[in-house]
């Protein structure tokens, strides 16, 4: 680990600091209880991160560290300026529920945070990435930082415009390897948003009325789903959009307390259709459920309604209005309209959809569906069913919304590709129905009498029973051991039992000191109490400083031999990272890849420029790259393209071959 990588990673730490403390004063002054504060926050900060991403990219500064980081804090300094002191700081808010919350609560916090810290460091020691990470996710972000502008339409894939499609998670990703030049965020991000995934969802569902039990049942069904735990591994974006979509309804939800949040939601709607548009329906569904906080704002505050939309379609919209106006469709390359661009002909032979032929599907992949979907497939057929039972009207109106969803699912292109794991893969796409119908499995329990509420819950155990069963029959490419997970478990146990005695410890030396009498009123804030207060912000200050300090060294130690790492876990790009090629180690070498890039060719910390061999190439140019750069040509799976260019250096020897790449110098 060089200084250099140590200061990148350090600064990708403080650009996530200044961001989180900037986007927490604003969500304080919108008010909410702790956690819709949280998610604002998180909200913010993010939509902060794209739009600084986006503007920089505008002067080629997008893939710059040093602009990125002070972008971040300068809008943290600016926050300061505009924007009031929150009467409480997110540390004075840990440290308060630290001290209040129940022993039972802090565990569970406690545990299920150190089981997210041992999984990320477990995936940095195996980082799998996977196929779409692999195929366009990390190529797009890498490219990205490479010509310094987000958001630019780059060639990944030849024949084929990924670019065109929402990136605002890919955005997102380029923000973070832009600052730590390195590859680690590709391995925490879905994490991180898993997070977010289950407490938005608690936040919604607790503001629906739902009880504790339905409630943590149905958030492990979710986030055990193994269409969930499998995309965990890289920066895909099926788990990113039903974060962001869990965070709008979160926050739609709260905004009929309180207005201000309204604001944050529609926000959160913009990052996630600027993510995927698979959960259009459902977001639609949330505007009609937020319409009277919407009309409020409308009314009383429309000028942050108007900037509260503006942002969205920055960080969301533009992908669909950049399409639109290049190429007639707000879908292109993935549906056409008539007087715009044809569908790309890669394409074409995989438009069509499950509704097509479905009982062929299920005679090919009906075994291939049960393994994907698992606890799926019950939390849909419970949330469509139990509220015809319960004929509760909250939850019908949920469940047609399901069933809305599950339709346009089976209706939409590329839901029925009969053909490979395509069939089953597609199965990703129904995420946000099966989130719907697990909400309206959910709020079908309230007020339920016993025997139906049980029934719910046996619905919701169920689902998680055989979720679970299948997440572990993915393997140990995608689910640690037992032995981590324990190991996390009980670190994160034992790191929140210490701050609780600690915060209490500090409290009762606090009171000891104000000069209070047994049974009297306050004599006053006395210098005894004042230095007590200093040596406690100076200890909260140190601990932070200590623990941001350590996240920047171990994400500095894990960026280093991260493309070797990810060359042992048996991904097809592994024989020829291992074959330890010269140009492709350490440097700054070029290499030129076609028909599609092979992104971790760039190197631990993204030096090698990579840049793609497009169908167009002329014999006479794909030789005059020999000497000057590396050749990388992909012939896994062949295709027409591979054929002729491979024919182009017909006579030459590889340096080295495998069913996947050729290599030459």
């Amino acid at each position: 680990m060089s200084a250099g990588v140590l200061a990148h990673h350090g600064l990708l730490v403080v650009a996530v600091l200044a961001l989180g403390a900037g986007a927490w004063r604003v969500a304080s002054v919108l008010g909410g209880r702790t956690l819709e504060r949280l998610l604002v926050g998180f909200t913010l900060a993010c939509a902060a991160a794209v739009c600084e991403s986006l503007g920089l990219g505008l002067f080629g500064l997008g893939g710059s560290s040093a602009a990125l980081g002070v972008a971040a804090v300068a809008t943290w300094a600016a926050t300061l300026v505009l924007v009031e002191r929150p009467a409480v700081s997110i540390g004075g808010a840990i440290a308060g529920w630290l001290a209040s919350a129940a022993v039972r609560t802090v565990g569970v916090v406690g545990g299920l945070g150190g089981l997210g810290v041992a999984w990320i460091v477990w995936q940095l020691r195996r980082p799998l990435i996977g196929g779409d990470g692999l195929i366009y996710h990390l190529p797009i972000a890498s490219a990205w930082v490479q010509n310094g502008r987000p958001g630019s339409i780059v060639e990944i894939l030849d024949g084929l415009a990924v670019a065109n499609y929402p990136v605002t998670n890919e955005v997102l990703v380029s923000w973070g390897l832009g600052l730590s030049r390195s590859w680690v965020v590709g391995s925490i991000w879905s994490v991180v948003l898993l997070a977010v995934l289950a407490t938005g969802a608690w936040v919604a569902l607790r503001n629906l009325g739902v009880l504790v039990v339905e409630r943590t049942l149905a958030v492990v069904a979710i986030c055990v789903l193994p269409l969930v735990v499998a995309q965990l591994c890289g920066p895909d974006t099926d788990i990113a959009a039903l974060a962001w979509l869990a965070v709008c309804a979160a926050l739609a939800s709260a905004a009929r307390e309180r207005p201000g949040l309204i604001g944050p939601a529609v926000i959160a709607g913009g990052l996630c259709l600027g993510t995927k548009t698979t959960p259009g329906i459902l977001i639609v569904g949330l505007a009609v459920m937020a319409r009277r906080p919407l009309a409020a704002a409308f009314r009383d505050d429309r000028i942050r309604l108007v900037v509260s939309l503006v942002v969205a379609i920055a960080v969301g919209g533009v992908w669909s209005l950049r399409d639109l106006i290049v190429h007639g469709s707000p879908f292109w390359p993935l549906e056409a309209a008539p007087w715009g661009t044809p569908v790309q002909a890669s394409l074409v032979g995989l438009e069509p959809s499950f509704l097509s032929h479905p009982r062929g599907l299920i005679a090919a992949h009906g075994s291939d569906y049960l393994q994907t979907m698992a606890g799926g497939l019950v939390l849909l057929a419970g949330g469509l069913a139990v509220p015809v039972l319960r004929r509760s009207r909250r939850a019908l109106t949920v469940a047609g919304v399901a069933g809305v969803a599950l339709v346009a699912w089976g209706a939409a292109p590329y839901t029925g590709i009969d053909g490979g794991d395509f069939a089953a893969g597609a199965t990703r796409y129904l995420l946000p129905a099966i989130a719907a119908a697990t909400l309206a499995l959910a709020l079908s329990a309230g007020g339920a009498g016993r025997g139906l509420r049980l029934g719910v819950d046996a619905v919701l155990v169920g689902s998680i029973g055989w979720s679970v069963f299948r997440t572990d029959k993915l393997g140990h490419q995608f689910v640690p051991g037992p032995g981590p997970l324990l190991l996390g478990l009980l670190c994160g146990l034992a790191v929140v039992a210490l701050a609780r005695l600690a915060v209490r410890a500090t409290a009762a030396g606090s009171r000891s000191g104000s000069g209070r009498p047994a049974g009297g009123s306050a004599a006053g804030s006395t210098p005894s109490a004042r230095r007590l207060a200093g040596r406690s912000a100076a200890r909260s200050v140190l601990a932070a400083v200590v623990a941001a300090g350590a996240c920047a060294v171990g994400l500095a130690v894990a960026s280093d031999g991260y493309v070797a790492r990810h060359a042992s876990t048996g991904e097809i790009d592994g024989p020829v990272l291992k074959a330890g090629l010269p140009g492709l180690g350490a440097g700054s070498a070029g290499i030129a890849a076609g028909p599609a890039t092979v992104v971790m060719l760039r190197g631990d910390h993204l030096d090698h420029p990579l840049s793609l061999i497009g169908s167009g190439e002329t014999c006479a140019g794909l030789r005059a790259r020999l000497g000057r750069e590396t050749v990388v040509l992909q012939g896994e799976p062949v295709t027409p393209v591979f054929t002729r260019l491979s024919a182009c250096l017909a006579g030459v020897k590889p340096e080295f071959a495998d069913p996947y790449v050729d290599v030459y110098r």
